[in-house]
This record gives C-alpha cells, sequence and structure tokens, in this order.
C-alpha cells in the first residue's frame, strides 16, 4: 500500500520507498534494544535479533525494484 501511495504521488517512488523501508527498519529496532533488556535477553540474544530483522528487512526493500 505505502508503495501504491509513492508510485501515485511522488515522481521517484523507488528512492522514497527505500527511505521509509530504512525509516521503518529503525523504528522496529527500538523495542529489542529498549524492552529486550529488561526481559532478560543478553546482548547475544539482542545481535539474533538484530540480524533476524536486516534478514527479513533487506529483501522487502528490494521488492518495488
Amino acid at each position: 500500500m505505502v508503495y501504491a501511495l509513492l508510485i501515485r504521488f511522488t515522481d521517484t517512488p523507488v528512492r522514497n520507498f527505500v527511505a521509509v523501508a530504512g525509516v521503518v527498519f529503525v523504528l522496529q529496532l527500538l523495542p529489542v534494544f529498549a524492552i529486550a533488556p529488561s526481559l532478560g535477553v543478553t546482548s547475544v540474544g539482542q545481535t539474533v535479533l538484530v540480524v533476524h530483522h536486516a534478514i527479513v528487512a533487506v529483501p522487502i526493500g528490494l521488492v518495488p525494484r
């Protein structure tokens, strides 16, 4: 839906989509660093969570290309 809106309302939808995807990626990492430690997640566990987020985020950011 975001990409469809960007196609409709912007001249550079791919670049804008990648920017939006980057912002969403950073926002989804906030709970990893803000909440996970209070749940007892170690720094190794946090690293694993970040890597998993990146593994999922990269293909999603590449979809419109």
